[in-house]
């Protein structure tokens, strides 16, 4: 039997194709539905499973929809609202997730459900992201000009009898505003009520049109979907207490107003289980939240904290709390107070703490937290700076976080860039002891306060007075101090080492990040400096008292590191070379990210020649490894 006639046989099997096509991108799905009709038939619903109008095409071909010249390419191509409404009218009952931004694929969306086509949906997300992409510029007439002259005769003005009185929308000054908000306002909520069996998660955004209030009929709607667990809301102000009270399945709540409608909750509402309030929320606001969601297990606030005065424990005593992940993102104005008052009146009544985010650790709550809360296992910083550039450097109060790794059994993470270990504490007598070494996979911190030479004294000056030792030639004050700095900062370094390969179970090791000036390209007094006759800005040198990552100031003594998959030394003053990466690339076989090789991307930027032949020879060491910068990390 020939090679050809198994392979033939597998690429008939329905099954295999359909699994096959759970792990292919957008791109590779529809280049295989090309192969033939069985795999056409096959992966199509996979191609449709997820829909979102501003990947594969979708956005150039709406705004070449909108009014203006650009309609005579859309025309050209075929790209008209027929053809979109017929590709969702076709496709529509293989649409499990939809996002959109555009107004014509909401109507579109809405006029394939109304025929019993798009009626799946489990995932319907709005979204404005800028002017460009509202969801509200495609327009119900057909030139430009037409907008001037509009009148509601045009169009019929209520597509539904479920609109006739309980939704009313915001009426704007100009007549074609209205009326286009009014249609598009009428088409989504339409999708909505077509899918409410389905219907799992929503996120609704104010560019769908707003109502003047939200009446009994908005709560109704959202009511009318049974499996409805997450609700985004970019819409308008909630009541939150009768939104629980029509919505008890309802297990996931985002909120991104800066108060909330009509106060706070006034009674127990067991079914929430995250809630994510992107405002500031008032002191007792936030007490009252813990006593009435019992099981609540992730709570994301924009909490600024400016009334020290209330007290919790008359509304909370004998309060079950079974909150996990706290996550307060946002800057207080006074830390020292912020920090006491979280370790005396906040952590305290959360013993089933796990997950912690602040903008900075203060000492008072870090010494509340292993009293507390025995099952601690995260502490997050955000937001921060951008740079740890001294300009940026966030001010908080080094070695705080030596009082988790210390007294926390159950430690996973550490991801506080901005907090600082310095060399006194790790050389201590006795040496600290850090419990949760066999827990903790993620240190992101700085390590500071090591001597270091300058490269200049350790060029010239440490160089030359190795050279007069070795002729028996008496040593100047410099050269016995650039001896001494070397020595110690050696000792210091394997001693730190020695510390860190304790950490068996580390997965990501980051001890540096930015450590630029970023505005220093920007207003009149630029740093400039020449190298022949090309101009650059000086945007800051590396810091110079940490740690420099060479096998021989003990860079081998992290080989116990075998499962460490991130490496971060941004910013360090480093003393890699090709030996070091050789060393990295045999000896952590999980190394999937280094952060410190990548190229900047700062305009008048000196090329870095030597990092860049550093970067090339570890791709070929390791093709697998990606270069980055630490990623942006999400504060919700």
């Amino acid at each position: 039997m020939s090679l050809r006639a198994p392979t033939a046989q597998i690429q008939r099997i329905p099954e295999l194709i359909g699994h096959i096509g759970i792990y292919l991108d957008l791109a590779s799905l529809y280049a295989c539905i090309q192969v033939s009709r069985l795999w056409h038939d096959v992966l199509l619903p996979a191609l449709y499973y997820s829909l979102n109008d501003s990947e594969c095409g979708w956005s150039s071909i709406c705004s070449n929809l909108m009014p203006g010249k650009k309609r005579y390419y859309a025309n050209k191509n075929g790209w008209t609202e027929d053809f979109i409404r017929g590709v969702i009218h076709k496709n529509g009952s293989h649409i499990r997730h939809l996002t959109v931004r555009w107004a014509v694929f909401n109507n579109a969306a809405a006029a394939a459900s109304s025929n019993n086509s798009c009626t799946n949906i489990q995932s319907l997300q709005v979204f404005r992201v800028n002017r460009a992409w509202r969801l509200l510029e495609q327009t119900c007439f057909t030139t430009y000009k037409d907008r001037h002259h509009a009148t509601w005769d045009k169009v019929e003005p209520l597509l539904s009898p479920m609109f006739a009185d309980q939704f009313k929308p915001v009426i704007h000054t100009q007549h074609y505003w209205s009326q286009q908000n009014w249609i598009t306002f009428q088409r989504f909520w339409m999708l909505v009520h077509n899918n409410r069996q389905t219907l799992q998660r929503l996120r609704l955004d104010a560019s769908i049109g707003q109502m003047h209030a939200l009446t009994e009929g908005f709560y109704d709607m959202l009511a009318s979907c049974p499996n409805l667990t997450r609700l985004e809301n970019g819409y308008q102000p909630l009541d939150l207490q009768h939104l629980l009270d029509k919505m008890p399945q309802l297990r996931h709540l985002i909120d991104h107003f800066t108060f909330l409608n009509k106060g706070v909750l006034e009674r127990p509402m067991p079914q929430i289980r995250t809630m994510i309030l992107k405002g500031h929320l008032p002191t007792r606001s936030f007490f009252l939240l813990l006593k009435y969601l019992p099981n609540l297990d992730q709570l994301f606030i924009g909490w600024n904290i400016t009334d020290y005065s209330e007290k919790p424990g008359p509304i909370l005593e004998g309060t079950r709390i079974s909150l996990r992940g706290l996550h307060i993102t946002c800057n207080s104005s006074d830390h020292a107070k912020a920090d006491s008052f979280i370790a005396a009146s906040v952590v305290p009544w959360l013993p089933n703490l796990r997950e912690l985010t602040l903008s900075s650790l203060g000492p008072s709550t870090a010494a509340a937290i292993p009293i507390h809360c025995h099952q601690f296992e995260s502490f997050t910083q955000l937001p921060i700076p951008s740079s740890i550039h001294s300009s940026d450097q966030m001010e908080t109060k080094p070695n705080t976080i030596s009082v988790l790794l210390e007294n926390c059994p159950n430690l996973k993470v550490i991801n506080a860039i901005h907090h600082i270990l310095h060399v006194d504490y790790l050389l201590n007598t006795p040496r600290p002891t850090w419990i949760c070494s066999n827990s903790l996979e993620t240190l992101r911190c700085q390590i500071r306060g090591i001597s270091r030479l300058s490269d200049p004294e350790e060029t010239y000056t440490y160089r030359e007075a190795l050279v007069h030792i070795m002729i028996d030639e008496p040593l100047s004050p410099e050269e016995e101090h650039a001896l001494q700095v070397f020595k110690t900062g050696r000792d210091q370094q394997h001693l730190i080492y020695a510390q860190l390969s304790q950490l068996t179970k580390l997965r990501t090791l980051d001890v540096g990040m930015e450590f630029r000036r970023l505005d220093a390209g920007y207003g009149r007094n630029q740093p400039y400096y020449k190298v022949g006759r090309k101009r650059y800005i000086n945007y800051g040198q590396p810091l110079t008292d940490t740690l420099e990552f060479s096998l021989e100031s003990g860079l081998d003594q992290l080989k116990t590191l075998k499962e460490l998959e991130v490496f971060g030394f941004e910013g360090c003053n480093r003393k890699i070379g090709e030996d070091e990466l050789k060393w990295m690339a045999k000896t952590w076989p999980r190394l999937r990210e280094m952060r410190g090789l990548q190229a900047g991307d700062l305009v008048y930027l000196e090329r870095d020649i030597p990092t860049e032949r550093l970067l090339r020879f570890m791709r070929r060491l390791r093709p697998g490894v990606v270069h980055q910068r630490c990623p942006p990390q999400p504060i919700y």
